[in-house]
């Protein structure tokens, strides 16, 4: 029974996730580029990719996580702003 209620709390929070992260994504202008990387980043952070024991490899895994956002981060602004891409 407790199997039941767990897994419609889970659905219905993910189905919450979603909706704030349209909420959040449809704001005009710059607040909803804002409001979706808010909402990747929150979906890159609950994601399963990251071990829940914290040692090397997890602390390996989040650090690349960040570099790869760093670097998909600045060369989106780049583009916007048309300055010159270099390496990141």
């Amino acid at each position: 029974m407790t199997c039941i209620y767990y897994k419609d709390t889970v659905k219905c929070l993910l189905q919450l996730h979603h909706w704030l992260w349209l909420l959040d994504s449809g704001l005009p202008g710059d607040l909803g580029q804002v409001g979706e990387w808010l909402g990747r980043a929150e979906a890159l952070i609950a994601s399963d990719d990251i071990p829940t024991i914290m040692n090397e490899e997890t602390a390996s895994i989040i650090s690349r996580k960040l570099e790869e956002h760093k670097v998909k981060h600045t060369l989106q602004l780049r583009i916007k702003y048309q300055l010159p891409i270099t390496s990141v």
